[in-house]
């Protein structure tokens, strides 16, 4: 009795296992063909180790334009 009892709940948790696995969210595309760098280079103002900073107005209402500041 007790091998039987054992056997019916190991065969439940097996299809029980399995059938959540079957609902499962699927893996996502892979977007690059491994070739390609990680790194993507978004803006080419200031290059390596500076950042643009936009335009501004001063308290006169004189026009500053944009520049690049290094990083720190």
């Amino acid at each position: 009795m007790k091998k039987i009892l054992f056997g019916t709940a190991l065969a439940g948790l097996i299809v029980g296992t399995f059938a959540s696995l079957s609902f499962a969210a699927p893996l996502p595309p892979k977007l690059d063909n491994g070739s390609s760098a990680n790194i993507v280079q978004v803006d080419s103002r200031c290059g390596p180790h500076h950042h643009y900073v936009h335009g501004f107005r001063d308290r006169y209402g004189h026009w500053h334009g944009g520049h690049c500041v290094r990083n720190y």
